[in-house]
């Protein structure tokens, strides 16, 4: 049974050539390759934790300002759903007349009525 290796269509031997290639070239550079390379992962890595952490940071931002939003619209509504209105009723000019209107007529036809009995 033949065991075929292949990455990206290249073979065992065509790899080998290529790391032989890569010895020749990177050679006595190839610790501080590898050191740029660690260094490099790891503030990738540092950069991804801290975009994780902004994004859970707006997530929570936006959270909180949504139960704020909630909380607005339910206490300007009543149990039923129904708006509240806390503003006080006025009294206007017509209905004061309308009143002093009535309590006279109510006087006048009470006066009409005693001298009957």
């Amino acid at each position: 049974m033949v065991l075929t290796f292949l990455f990206l269509g290249m073979g065992p031997q065509e790899i080998f050539v290529l790391v032989v290639l890569g010895l020749i070239l990177f050679g006595r550079r190839l610790p501080e390759v590898g050191r740029s390379l660690g260094k490099s992962f790891v503030q990738f890595k540092a950069g991804l934790q801290d975009m994780q952490a902004e994004l859970k940071e707006m997530d929570r931002m936006t959270d909180a300002a949504a139960r704020q939003d909630i909380l607005k619209k339910n206490s300007e509504t009543n149990d039923a759903g129904i708006p509240r209105d806390d503003s006080e009723p006025e009294a206007s000019d017509d209905v004061a007349t309308e009143t002093n209107a009535a309590e006279m007529a109510a006087d006048e036809h009470q006066d009409r009525r005693e001298p009957e009995a």
